[in-house]
């Protein structure tokens, strides 16, 4: 049986703690790395505690030191005021303006 030297951690391990590739190859790293890497990955995707997570290039002082439930109140806020004045908001965050039919009652 042979073995194989991690590109990351550098030990060297049997071929069985290496996953194959598509092509019937071996990655150059071990499956204890990749696993790592997958974790932190995930962690820094989902921004769970303890993953760091992305951080805006800017700050903002409107929302600066506010929590989350904070800021979406304040979002539903300014959603509902738009709608009242003839706005469609769309999922993706784009808005066009719609014009106020009034109705009429005889």
């Amino acid at each position: 049986m042979g073995t194989k030297i991690c590109k990351i951690c550098e030990r060297e391990l049997p071929l069985s703690s290496f996953a194959t590739t598509k092509n019937g190859g071996l990655f150059n790293t071990c499956t204890e790395c990749r696993e790592a890497k997958r974790q932190a990955t995930l962690r820094l995707k989902r921004c769970i505690p303890g993953g760091g997570g992305k951080t805006p290039p800017f700050s903002d002082p409107d929302f600066d030191g506010k929590t989350l439930r904070e800021v979406m109140d304040m979002m539903s806020r300014a959603k509902r005021w738009m709608e009242s004045r003839g706005c469609v908001i769309n999922l993706s965050g784009e808005f066009h303006e719609t014009k106020i039919k009034k109705l009429k009652f005889e």
